[in-house]
């Protein structure tokens, strides 16, 4: 089951689902970093302010697909905590998780050594 979410300013304030964070939208994101990748670089920005516009850029990246008037002085609008939680939610939009086996028991060969 999919989670939904409300927010004033978005979607008229009605339901909607989180689009998934991909791998394709994660690297966009890291396109549009480029310009302040090279200020960052050069003491221009501190980082502080670098990763403000990260996590600006990366929510509206994702609440534009569903509605495009989504713009940064409604997210600067928040509640910090609420910011966070809704970067955060962005972020793990569509995570499932990998599975990871630590259980085999080596002597009995279910799992091979390390070299």
């Amino acid at each position: 089951m999919s989670k939904t979410y409300n927010l004033e300013f978005v979607n008229k304030g009605k339901p909607f689902e989180m689009p998934m964070w991909t791998v394709k939208k994660h690297e966009e994101l890291l396109e549009l970093m480029i310009p302040l990748d090279e200020q960052l670089r050069l003491n221009v920005i501190k980082k502080e302010e670098y990763d403000r516009i990260y996590r600006l850029k990366m929510i509206l990246l994702s609440l534009n697909e569903i509605d495009i008037t989504v713009n940064e002085k409604n997210l600067q609008n928040m509640h910090p905590d609420d910011f966070i939680d809704l970067w955060v939610a962005v972020y793990n939009s569509g995570k499932h998780g990998i599975e990871v086996n630590d259980n085999l028991d080596f002597q009995k060969g279910e799992k091979k050594p390390l070299m």
